[in-house]
């Protein structure tokens, strides 16, 4: 346990190039910035000013303004850029996405009857969730109001989504530890049940061992959270891996 983080699972960055943290054991939502310098973290020459933003540190899910309100595991997080608005899967809430707004605000969004264990944001502010252990994904409008049933089939566990300026969604496949575009395998090796490695390359050559979460770069590259690689992997648009 860390004097400052504890169980961090989510990350944002907004157009400022603040970072927001899901501060996931301390039920709290972080932004970290470089103003009014206060501590320096280990092993970071840099020195940051970190600020709770949302969050009294109970486990609850209680709505309300900055550390008046309450989580229960925040997760994931996505920022939505034209309002400044981020956006927050609290996990053991049981399925709610809750937003936060430019005055630290705290709403529910959408609630659901399965965990909800990611999401990725639409350039309209509609809105991908993988649900139920990433088993399900769902799409939302710009309300929270629910459009699709689901987009998955088979048995595929998506633990990470995201959404390129296309709408294009790439998943973590980790039930066969490939990277999926539009339910199609974009990277990786689709072998059998469970079979994972470590290897760059083309598709059909690299291998994953429990992909994770996602993100898109503004011109298609896909980067990885290869968690039980311990690595970052970088895809192209191709589908071509390295590290």
């Amino acid at each position: 346990k860390n004097t400052f983080f504890y169980g961090i699972q989510g990350v944002a960055v907004d157009h400022n190039n603040n970072i927001f943290i899901a501060d996931t054991y301390h039920n709290r939502i972080l932004k970290l910035n470089k103003q009014n310098i206060s501590i320096s973290l280990p092993k970071d020459n840099k020195n940051y000013n970190i600020t709770t933003i949302a969050g009294d540190g109970n486990n609850a899910q209680t709505n309300g303004q900055g550390i008046n309100s309450s989580f229960s595991s925040p997760f994931a997080l996505s920022f939505y850029q034209p309002t400044s608005t981020l956006f927050v899967t609290d996990y053991l809430s049981f399925g709610k996405v809750r937003k936060i707004d430019t005055s630290n605000n705290v709403t529910d969004f959408y609630t659901s009857t399965e965990f909800i264990n990611d999401l990725a944001l639409n350039p309209n502010a509609s809105m991908t969730i993988a649900t139920g252990g990433g088993s399900s994904i769902q799409e939302l409008d710009t309300n929270g109001i629910k459009i699709t049933n689901n987009l998955n089939s088979g048995e595929r566990k998506y633990s990470g989504i995201a959404k390129d300026s296309l709408g294009n969604l790439y998943s973590s496949d980790i039930t066969y530890n490939i990277i999926r575009k539009n339910g199609n395998l974009f990277a990786g090796t689709l072998g059998q049940y469970d079979e994972y490695g470590f290897q760059d390359g083309a598709v059909g050559t690299a291998k994953f061992n429990s992909p994770q979460g996602l993100a898109v770069d503004s011109i298609g590259n896909v980067y990885v959270a290869d968690s039980g690689n311990n690595r970052i992997r970088k895809i192209a648009p191709n589908g071509d891996v390295w590290t």
